[in-house]
């Protein structure tokens, strides 16, 4: 890379072996063309104890400002909650977002309380969660933080935690990028809008909804007809029990005036 000044150098090591994990260092280096990097990860946490031995080397010769550790997928938890008690440990990275938020129980609180920064990845669920929201006109309360898109409503919700340093949507189109980069600017939700404008998971439908809604399919296909949705609560892996309705009759549609919007087996609230 050249002209590097400025930018925060990040990257990862991810394979079972300590020796193979000091040859993609090194080969990081060259790629990078970096002497020290600023943050070196050890990715999901694969044989985490040897590359961390590894890391607090480098560290101590200056080619390591700070060492971390990464999950994604909401996974593994546990583990990460051990690792991060290693005394040396500056960030760890996770997913949070407004649909996946289990990192609020235990480990975001945990981080604040040891000084150790948060990466926070997946905020648009791969994209999954910006197709979920966008379907539905932004709402005016956004302008209260200065969002100008769903996508900066999702990443401000993530960086105004407390505990967040930042968040890291993928992408690959500029157009992207220069939304996202927009959630830099302006106002971030306070607590108090948190609490009003929060995203709340809801399971699966249990066992006996899910014979109810058998029930409902046999009548309707004895009668020749079938259930219709907008196909917004499928996706979310709920299933509607509102038969025959038309997108706009449909009460899970949104209201820019109303108070809820319910999604299946989310509720966004404000």
């Amino acid at each position: 890379l050249q002209k590097t000044g400025g930018l925060f150098s990040a990257t990862k090591v991810w394979t079972p072996s300590t020796w193979h994990g000091e040859s993609q260092m090194a080969s990081s280096e060259e790629l990078w063309g970096l002497n020290t990097f600023d943050l070196f990860q050890v990715h999901n946490l694969v044989n985490w104890e040897g590359h961390l031995e590894t890391l607090r080397q480098r560290k101590a010769e200056g080619r390591v400002r700070y060492i971390g550790i990464t999950t994604s997928h909401g996974m593994r938890h546990d583990e990460m909650a051990k690792v991060m008690r290693e005394p040396d440990v500056d960030f760890i990275q996770l997913t949070y977002n407004a649909a996946d938020r289990e990192a609020e129980q235990r480990l975001l609180p945990m981080a604040a309380d040891n000084g150790v920064a948060v990466i926070a990845n997946r905020p648009f669920q791969r994209g999954a969660l910006i197709d979920r929201v966008q379907r539905h006109p932004l709402p005016n309360w956004a302008a209260d933080f200065g969002a100008e898109n769903w996508s900066q409503v999702l990443l401000k919700f993530i960086i105004s935690h407390p505990a967040i340093t930042c968040a890291i949507p993928a992408t690959s189109k500029v157009a992207h990028m220069t939304e996202n980069m927009g959630a830099l600017s302006g106002p971030l939700p306070d607590a108090k809008q948190r609490a009003r404008r929060k995203l709340v998971g809801y399971g699966p439908p249990d066992p006996v909804h899910a014979r109810r809604l058998y029930r409902h399919d046999r009548a309707l296909q004895r009668r020749g007809l079938a259930r219709t949705s907008c196909g917004f609560c499928h996706d979310l892996g709920h299933h509607c029990l509102r038969t025959a309705r038309r997108p706009n009759e449909c009460p899970d549609r949104f209201d820019n005036n109303s108070r809820v919007l319910d999604l299946g087996r989310l509720r966004l609230s404000y």
